[in-house]
């Protein structure tokens, strides 16, 4: 990730600025109750980009959604803790997890 940091547009904090002005315009929470469909919702428990409170509100705004809060983790959970990422959309696919699958 060090390596991506230094690549990226804008500094971390512009991109967090630039995340909170636009969520500002692109509320849609009132239209989650409209989601029918089996949904995981991945979050970085230290995400400072997107608080792990908003993971919380998708959750509780999708009927029968599953949330995975990932502890010691920001912003991309499928590279700082891709294990344990692969391994809740493995079993929330149906899949087993990745321990299972190993052991097979």
């Amino acid at each position: 990730m060090k390596e991506l940091l230094p690549r990226m547009r804008f500094s971390p904090d512009r991109f967090r600025w630039t995340g909170e002005v636009e969520s500002g315009t692109y509320d849609l929470r009132d239209r989650l109750r409209e989601i029918h469909v089996p949904t995981l919702i991945v979050h970085g428990r230290e995400d400072i980009v997107v608080p792990a409170e908003r993971g919380e509100e998708l959750h509780h705004g999708v009927a029968g959604s599953r949330f995975v809060g990932l502890e010691n983790c920001g912003h991309w959970p499928f590279v700082e803790r891709r294990g344990d990422f692969v391994s809740a959309v493995t079993e929330f696919l149906g899949l087993g997890s990745r321990r299972d699958r190993r052991a097979a």
